[in-house]
């Protein structure tokens, strides 16, 4: 891209603030000057950093996982579960299917995995490292099971 002094804009993204300002000072420009463009550099790079800080963020649903081993949603008491994390747009109900790659590569690539492999969703949960839920876009929040309090959605 060409700015209105034919200067490509692109090339000289790679400098540093303090070489530029060296620059301005060798050319002799007046102090008032070379501060008023310093100042704008600076808040151009502070603009510019704020934006690619934005851009990268990237948005999160939360899930939980109900560990309902004597079916007592009958009752609704005493029900335990894991906080997980899933990137936006993902599908919750296949949070699990995405649980059980994790656990097959875990249980066939580490060490700890071959010895005592993994069988179960709370073991998943207390034994996965991120290492083998990052790629396939889970962060598990808790490790051990996390009390569910049931609410009529009143306050007292």
């Amino acid at each position: 891209m060409e700015s209105a002094g034919g200067i490509d804009q692109n090339h000289y993204k790679h400098m540093k603030l303090p070489d530029i300002i060296q620059v301005l000072n060798e050319v002799q420009l007046p102090d008032p000057t070379i501060h008023k463009i310093e100042t704008k550099l600076r808040e151009l790079l502070a603009q510019e950093k704020e934006e690619k800080q934005a851009a990268t963020k990237t948005k999160h649903q939360f899930v939980i996982v109900v560990c309902d081993k004597d079916k007592k949603f009958a009752g609704l008491e005493d029900l335990g579960g894991f906080v997980v994390q899933l990137d936006e747009g993902d599908d919750p109900n296949q949070l699990l299917t995405k649980l059980s790659t994790a656990v097959k590569s875990y249980n066939a690539t580490s060490r700890k995995g071959r010895k005592v492999p993994i069988k179960s969703v709370g073991e998943a949960f207390e034994n996965l490292s991120r290492k083998f839920t990052k790629p396939i876009g889970v962060n598990l929040k808790t490790k051990s099971l996390t009390r569910i309090v049931v609410s009529d959605n009143t306050l007292q």
